[in-house]
């Protein structure tokens, strides 16, 4: 776990003008924090703003004399502030999923003019708390749209949902026996229509 912290805080009271808050905001692994803006005056407002570095996520604001402590929203507006505050904007780590081989259901299918391909993405595993709310997308495509055999397919894969973000998926499936064929032109299936409907008349 790795905590992101920024302070600010109110200068003693000033004999000729209102009290002024400055806003500080330092570095850490699992992301960084900022204030805006860094100056305010006595009263007035300061939005704090989490920002995770790849593989983390923001939990949450945190500290005992921080006016935001406990609330996940990220930007996060402090309003009326008159008091010095000290924040720390709480980062975790995500937990990495797996994800059994999908299904393709056609590996040969006919020109088109697209790189799509019919798939059906395999179950995950990994997920820690039953009640998080977690689905997946699987996408496959073709290498390219022209028509030959032995074509590579690769799966790739979206998480989908309101907790996806906790997590990550660090999964690629590829296949290398994909086809795609000819489009038959309506000129020859007309042609053969016809001859088939000759024969069967002679």
């Amino acid at each position: 776990m790795v905590l992101q912290t920024f302070a600010f805080g109110v200068s003693p009271a000033m004999a000729n003008g209102p009290d002024e808050l400055n806003v500080i905001a330092e570095l850490s692994n699992g992301g960084i924090a900022s204030a805006y803006p860094t100056s305010v005056l006595d009263g007035e407002s300061s939005t704090i703003t989490a920002e995770p570095n790849p593989g983390y996520y923001f939990e949450k604001w945190t500290g005992d004399e921080c006016d935001a402590t406990g609330i996940s929203k990220n930007p996060y507006t402090l309003t009326n502030v008159t008091k010095d505050q000290k924040c720390e904007a709480k980062f975790k780590e995500q937990t990495t999923l797996k994800i059994s081989d999908p299904t393709i259901p056609i590996l040969s299918k006919i020109y088109d003019g697209n790189t799509s391909a019919e798939v059906i993405a395999g179950e995950l595993s990994g997920i820690i708390n039953k009640e998080d709310a977690i689905g997946v997308n699987a996408i496959a495509n073709y290498d390219n749209k022209n028509v030959g055999t032995d074509k590579t397919i690769v799966v790739t894969y979206e998480l989908t949902g309101i907790d996806a973000y906790k997590y990550n998926l660090l999964a690629e499936y590829i296949v290398y026996n994909g086809e795609i064929t000819k489009k038959r032109l309506k000129s020859q299936l007309k042609i053969y229509r016809k001859s088939v409907v000759q024969l069967i008349q002679n």
